[in-house]
Formats: structure tokens, sequence, C-alpha cells
């Protein structure tokens, strides 16, 4: 099955909006392990 000009870019579009989402995740991910490793025994914050 063809995909037409406007579907095509649409899928285009849609997995660079799902690689960034992925990358964002992956970037909050590492800096809430980093601020869980930064704290360390001091539970001052919540």
């Amino acid at each position: 099955m063809a995909l037409s000009a406007s579907e095509s870019k649409d899928l285009k579009t849609l997995a660079e909006a799902a690689k960034d989402i992925a990358l964002t995740l992956r970037i909050i991910k590492d800096l809430l392990l980093l601020k869980k490793a930064g704290n360390g025994s001091k539970d001052t914050d919540s």
C-alpha cells in the first residue's frame, strides 16, 4: 500500500515527535537519578 505524500509527511512528523518525547523522558529520568544520587543520605527536602 502506497502512502500519499501528506500521509508520509505525517508519519515522519509523528516519528520525530516520538523521538523527541523519548529523549525528553530519558533526560528527565537522568535528572531524577542525579538528584537522588546527589542527595545521598541527607533527605531534607522531599
